[in-house]
Order: C-alpha cells, then sequence, then structure tokens
C-alpha cells in the first residue's frame, strides 16, 4: 500500500510550517527524519525478526497463524483456556507480562504513532488523513504478530487482544485532542525509532524496532524519563540547559530468552542494560544503548531454547541522528557498534525504508540459518 500510494512530500527546506500539529514535526532533524510511513510500517512489522535472516523468516506461517487467529478467535480463546484468562493474562498484571507490551506498546504507542501519522497525511494534504493512518499502522500491526506467530500453529491470543482491542482503541483515544495534548505537552511523548539497516553481507536487518519517550520535568533542569520499546527498556534521569539540550542516563531490564509454553510466547530470562542519549527537545540526537550479556533473572522451570535466546550476547549500539552528516544537501543518520559478535557500521536517510550497513561477521549460532 505504502509504496504504490507515492505521496510527493516537499523537501524539508521547502516544507510547510508544521509546528501547529501535536505529534509531527517535518523538520528532517533527529527521529523527526524517520516519521514516514514506509519506515514506521517496517519498523514496526520486522522489530520481532531481530538477527534472523528475512530471506528465509517463516512469514507465511505466520501470516497463516495469525489469520486463524482472527477468524477464529471464540475457538482460539477457548483452547486457551477461556474468557476468564485470556482477560485476566492480556489486561491484568501477570507472570506472563502480556499487559505490560498491550498496554504500553500497542495502546498508547500504536495510538500515539496513528495520530502522528495522520496529521502528516494532512501535511502532504492527502484526503482521509485517518482512515489511511489507521490502515497504514494496521499493516505494521499485522506484520508484527505475523513475525511473533511463526510457532502459534493453534492459533495465539496476543494477536486477538492487540489486534481486535489494543491496537484500535489506542487509535480511538488519541483521535482525540485533549487526550494526545496531554502526552504530548504534560509528558512529552516522542518517536525515538531506531535507524533499521540492512545487512546485505549476511541478508540480515540491523539496530530494527520502535521505542518511545516520556519525560515528566521535576524542576527547570530536572526530568524523569523512560524510553521503551521491543528492543530496549530504561527508566532515565535528564539534565537539560536553557536552550532545550537534554542529557539522559537511564538503566533498564530487557525480557529474553523466548520460548513458546501453552500456546503463546514467555520470557523465561532478563538482561540488564544501560542507555545515554543527547535530545534536543525532546527529539534523539545522539542515543547509546549497551545490553550485558548476563541473565539476572530466570523464570522458574523455564527451559531456554537456543535458536530463540538472544540474551547471550553482549550488544553497544550508537545512533546518530540526521543533522550534523549530510552529502548533496541531505541530511544521514549514522549507526555503528558491536553486535551478535561482529562490529557494525551503517548510514541511514530518512528517504529510504532502510539503511545499508556493514557487519563482520557473529557468533556461529547467531549466522546459522534458523
Amino acid at each position: 500500500m505504502f509504496l504504490l500510494f507515492g505521496i510527493q512530500e516537499p523537501s524539508y527546506g521547502e516544507a510547510r510550517d508544521c509546528s501547529h500539529y501535536i505529534f509531527y514535526r517535518c523538520d528532517g532533524i533527529g527521529a523527526h527524519a524517520f516519521y514516514r510511513p514506509h519506515i514506521m510500517v517496517l519498523e514496526s512489522g520486522m522489530e520481532a525478526v531481530y538477527y534472523r535472516r528475512v530471506d528465509q523468516y517463516p512469514y507465511g506461517r505466520g501470516f497463516k497463524n495469525t489469520v486463524h487467529s482472527i477468524l477464529n478467535a471464540d475457538k482460539v480463546i477457548h483452547e486457551y483456556g477461556g474468557y476468564g484468562k485470556f482477560f485476566k493474562d492480556q489486561f491484568l498484571p501477570q507472570k506472563t507480562g502480556a499487559f505490560a507490551p498491550n498496554w504500553g506498546w500497542h495502546l498508547l504507542g500504536g495510538g500515539f504513532r496513528a495520530r502522528l501519522l495522520e496529521e502528516y497525511y494532512s501535511h502532504n494534504g492527502i484526503e482521509n488523513a485517518r482512515l489511511w493512518s489507521w490502515l497504514t499502522l494496521y499493516l505494521g500491526h499485522f506484520g508484527n504478530e505475523a513475525a511473533q506467530a511463526e510457532k502459534a500453529d493453534h492459533g495465539t491470543v496476543d494477536a486477538i487482544a492487540d489486534l481486535m482491542f489494543f491496537d484500535w482503541a489506542g487509535k480511538v483515544l488519541f483521535s482525540y485532542d485533549g487526550f494526545a495534548n496531554f502526552f504530548s505537552q504534560t509528558l512529552h511523548l516522542k518517536e525515538w525509532t531506531y535507524q533499521m539497516s540492512y545487512d546485505p553481507r549476511n541478508n540480515r536487518l540491523v539496530n530494527n524496532g520502535q521505542q518511545y519517550w516520556l519525560r515528566v520535568p521535576l524542576t527547570d533542569h530536572f526530568s524523569v524519563s523512560m524510553l521503551t520499546g521491543n528492543m530496549h527498556n530504561s527508566v532515565s534521569f535528564t539534565v537539560n540547559n536553557d536552550y532545550q539540550q537534554q542529557w539522559t542516563l537511564g538503566v533498564g531490564l530487557k525480557p529474553e530468552a523466548i520460548t513458546w509454553k501453552k500456546k503463546e510466547a514467555k520470557s523465561n530470562a532478563t538482561s540488564y542494560s544501560i542507555m545515554m542519549a543527547y535530545s534536543e527537545r525532546d527529539n534523539p540526537i545522539v542515543t547509546a544503548f549497551y545490553q550485558d550479556n548476563t541473565n539476572l533473572v530466570t523464570s522458574a522451570g523455564g527451559e531456554l531454547d537456543e535458536f530463540d535466546d538472544i540474551s547471550k550476547s553482549r550488544k553497544f549500539i550508537v545512533n546518530i541522528y540526521p543533522k550534523w552528516i549530510s552529502l548533496n544537501e541531505k541530511k544521514l543518520g549514522m549507526t555503528f557498534g558491536y553486535l551478535y559478535g561482529g562490529y557494525f557500521l551503517g548510514f541511514t536517510t530518512g528517504d529510504a525504508p532502510f539503511g545499508l550497513v556493514a557487519h563482520t561477521g557473529a557468533e556461529d549460532r547467531f549466522m546459522d540459518d534458523f
């Protein structure tokens, strides 16, 4: 849909003022450069692929399982244990942990991005901007569920909860200006997307995923903030000066070692991470993430699946967002670091659906085809 749609955007230098929008910004600086439909669809739809080969990932199987879940929702829920267990596990705090991404990433994150894309379409003169935004985001949401449902041969209640409630409800909530303004002005909600890049040597994606930022000011110069997404979670402390330049340090835990039990994906281990960032008016300019390979928490009786366990590889990723680097008057982003036993370096631009990266290789178990 987004490839055939063919939106003709004005260049950043000629872009009409967009400061009146609640979330959308069109200056092409920082993460704003990636406020594009095709990038958001790929980032959300492909983040669950992690570092697996994109040409051999079982998308068809995941697509079939997701469609089966939606078309046979009542049957899948009863096989799961009934509506009581379904609502308890998906909507309330439980050991499965499903409620956190459901409420946080799907309802709030999905609704926020739907409003952002609606403003993007409006800015570019597209009629029925809300409809296009909802369709675009549902394309990404469905891709995300399909990527996670490769082993859900009998259906997955997670896809039912996300696609039939949380993703939809979030879009409705953020369609109200008062609700959206509260998150924008009071909580400083922003999209801090990764810079997804393609590694042609290994036919894999590097640095892919979505995350969003929230900040609550304590004083004029100090704030408590949070950055959360599929690849990183942290609670942070932010310092800023009078020119709205911000420096952030955060620590957090990240679920790892995904295994399948009782037809649902569960995390059996957690590793810790550290984040540092320089941002301007809540817009990231430089971010650095470090994730340790030590499992701090292992669920009782949990069985780790080597092919799904991505927690035992130390990661260090630096993102320099478009601002300082230019080529032919085009602002470029840069990403580099250490990932899965090898070093990588790449460049990105908001004009392309993904960047290109060179990677030295990885540990054998990550290089093997799944």
